[in-house]
């Protein structure tokens, strides 16, 4: 019976191999994999646990899902193949395929989340951290640390204080070494340590901390969207231990939350944004409480006041602060000075007198000082114009409204505090944004003078353009025979063209051998004036020539061409002039 069970299992893996029986085997596996009893069970994982790389990929990711299937199915009835099990997906890890390792990934989470017979330590732990520090290939090493990161965050009870203990310096020390090439795999585990409280009570908050924010400027992203996590999972965690470090941390943050990969850049953003939310060391800083007892002892060292006195002095003490009870009456002389500026905290100790007599003759001071209660807070001088005139009523409403204002103070203090904070965060992001702005300035610049070098050599390609026109259009007048070389032979004239004539570079390299080319106007204007159509009540030909039109000869090394002068404006005078000198 178990022979014929272990072969009909064994051929349906085997029908996995291709794709036509691929899907009837899946069917018939998983139905096979709910039915199984204890009897059965081990058969059947054997023969899943037989297949290994000469398999294809196929059979090993359906392999790896029926372990997550049997997991879900029979729980901890595996908890005795859990060694063989493990050993099997740590082979699997070295896998080149990524779906396989990522399958892995899966059947581990899903084993730890369900199999709660053994303790995780022995179960889970022991393996698998043996995997991450031995193993010596890139695909295991990141495959080994995200299986436990799976199973640490998927574990009922991972035992915390374990973890932190057994893993924490250990991922330190190893993704800081040059050796270990998995370091955001390194990093994903140290995330899930602290996720589930493995950090509690720890020493080395401070060299974790820095640890992970060094690898906020790495080169690998996956390193840096890992290290955020694992930063904001601490930031959560561990609000009491991490709040010395906020400060420089935000310092930090704020300079790296730009990232250029768009994961990583939201891991950091929310990073940001939980470790805002760790509580400043000035709101954790407290002054220390006073006792009834060496209140008492204060104020009856050396005196022993009325009844009445001792219970005032004991109200004033228990819930007045410090710097309140040290505090003197205003004078008239301080009514320059502005009632929201506020004293430094003292910490000298309260003196025996403000519990004495004179505490009523302070008080009465103040009702009768009107000028003085116009400085005054609107809850002190509702406490001490009230209806009701007792002097212990006084003392005690005198004694809350100080408390009151009082906290507003150190309320108003931490407010300044964070608008400060807010206010150099929002500096440092303005400066960011100017050197922004600044670099894309200079590239637009650099763009401008791109286009206009572009325009200027397009510029002079058009004018070397009809620079051959000319020519080829003269060139064809002569060989036709509408302009003649010998017409107006005497009449020349020696105009230079413009100073952009002589930079344009389709001058031919001939020109070296005589740098001095000789202009003399164009031949047969009469000729050439003749291409153009003629009106009937027009003139001869070399009446009729358009001035505007008038062309430049060079003759150098035999060949001749016909330049524009748009510079040249020639009058009828002028050309008069020009004849009778040739003649």
């Amino acid at each position: 019976m178990a022979q014929s069970f272990k072969l009909k299992v064994l051929t349906l893996i085997t029908k996995l191999s291709d794709r036509d029986t691929y899907g009837s085997a899946t069917e018939q596996l998983e139905s096979i994999a709910a039915a199984l009893d204890g009897a059965t069970l081990p058969t059947f994982l054997s023969c899943i646990l037989s297949t290994d790389s000469a398999d294809k990929a196929l059979v090993r990711k359906q392999c790896l899902r029926l372990l997550s299937l049997l997991s879900l199915l029979h729980a901890n009835s595996l908890a005795s193949f859990l060694p063989k099990i493990l050993a099997y997906v740590t082979r699997r890890l070295r896998d080149l395929d990524s779906s396989i390792r990522s399958e892995c990934v899966a059947a581990v989470s899903s084993l730890s989340a369900k199999v709660t017979k053994q303790p995780f330590s022995s179960a889970f732990l022991k393996p698998l951290s043996e995997a991450v520090f031995t193993e010596q290939d890139l695909n295991a090493q990141v495959g080994s640390a995200l299986c436990l990161a799976a199973a640490i965050d998927s574990a009922a009870d991972p035992d915390p204080g374990r973890l932190g203990r057994a893993l924490v310096p250990r991922l330190e020390r190893l993704v800081k070494s040059d050796a270990y090439k998995a370091k955001s795999a390194g990093l994903v585990v140290l995330g899930s340590v602290i996720g589930v409280g493995g950090v509690r009570g720890y020493n080395g908050i401070n060299g974790l901390v820095k640890c992970l924010t060094g690898f906020l400027s790495n080169q690998d992203w996956a390193a840096r969207k890992a290290a955020a996590e694992a930063l904001g999972r601490l930031a959560i965690a561990e609000r009491d231990a991490v709040a010395e470090f906020k400060t420089d941390c935000l310092k930090v943050f704020e300079a790296r939350r730009f990232d250029k990969v768009k994961a990583a850049r939201e891991v950091m953003n929310q990073m940001i944004e939980a470790w805002k939310q760790v509580p400043d060391v000035s709101d954790e800083a407290s002054p220390p409480p006073r006792s009834q007892a060496s209140s008492r002892d204060d104020a009856t060292d050396g005196h022993t006041p009325p009844h009445g006195s001792r219970t005032r002095g004991v109200l004033t003490a228990r819930s007045t602060p410090p710097p309140i009870r040290k505090r003197a009456p205003l004078k008239s002389g301080d009514k320059s000075k502005s009632p929201a500026m506020k004293k430094p905290l003292e910490t000298s100790a309260v003196s025996n007198s403000s519990f004495t007599g004179h505490d009523d003759a302070g008080v009465k001071h103040r009702i009768d000082d009107e000028p003085h209660n116009k400085l005054m807070r609107p809850g002190t001088r509702r406490a001490l114009f009230g209806k009701n005139s007792d002097d212990k009523t006084v003392m005690d409403s005198s004694a809350n409204s100080t408390v009151v204002s009082q906290s507003v103070e150190n309320h108003h203090h931490h407010g300044n505090h964070k608008e400060c904070e807010d206010l150099t965060l929002i500096r440092s992001q303005l400066l960011q944004i100017e050197k922004q702005q600044s670099s894309l300035l200079d590239l637009l610049q650099r763009f401008i003078g791109s286009s206009q070098n572009g325009m200027q050599a397009l510029e002079s390609r058009v004018q070397g353009l009809e620079f051959s026109l000319d020519e080829i259009s003269y060139d064809l007048a002569v060989s036709t025979g509408r302009m003649s070389n010998n017409a107006h032979g005497g009449a020349s004239c020696c105009r230079i063209p413009g100073a952009d004539f002589f930079s344009s570079k389709l001058w031919r390299k001939a020109d070296a051998h005589n740098p001095t080319p000789r202009f003399s106007t164009s031949r047969g204007i009469s000729s050439l004036a003749g291409m153009r159509p003629t009106a009937g009540g027009r003139k001869s030909s070399a009446e009729t020539f358009n001035l505007d039109d008038c062309r430049l000869r060079l003759q150098h090394g035999g060949r001749r061409g016909l330049i524009v002068n748009p510079l040249a404006e020639i009058h009828d005078s002028r050309r008069g002039l020009a004849a009778a000198g040739q003649q």
